[in-house]
């Protein structure tokens, strides 16, 4: 099963988004985006191309085993990205904004009066990605 995650930009109070399957985690994910990722053209340009099996240190070794196409999805704002994302279905959103990654993890919380379930699950605030990968050990390699 893989680690989904939803990869965004914000620009000019729109957010675009694209969809990735695998080692959607920060010891994969999040280190690709804040390694090779790591301005507002190549976030871009990385969204703009639209779904990708696995994030690798280049477009076009992204496009080398890409399955099928699926163009960016496009949105009025970032709530507006958040209330459309399951949080069962893309466990991190990383999201570039003001010159710098970002990320929210899927949660969950017990609730004690709901009817469906007694866990709602829900994508947490947006911490500053750099900030979360200082949390990672320090002998941490990217596998890929």
């Amino acid at each position: 099963m893989g680690t989904r995650s939803r990869i965004a930009i914000e620009k000019d109070g729109k957010v675009k988004s694209m969809y990735c399957h695998w080692d959607g985690y920060l010891e994969y994910n999040g280190k690709m985006l804040f390694d090779y990722y790591d301005s507002e053209e190549k976030a871009e340009a990385l969204v703009n191309n639209g779904y990708a099996s696995s994030l690798r240190e280049t477009i076009e070794e992204i496009n080398s085993d890409r399955v099928h196409q699926d163009p960016p999805e496009e949105y009025h704002s970032v709530r507006q990205m958040l209330y459309h994302e399951d949080p069962l279905f893309a466990e991190y959103i990383y999201l570039w904004k003001d010159g710098e990654w970002w990320v929210s993890y899927s949660k969950s919380t017990k609730v004690q009066d709901c009817y469906l379930s007694e866990r709602v699950y829900f994508h947490s605030n947006f911490y500053p990605l750099a900030g979360e990968l200082e949390k990672l050990p320090e002998d941490l390699e990217v596998v890929g």
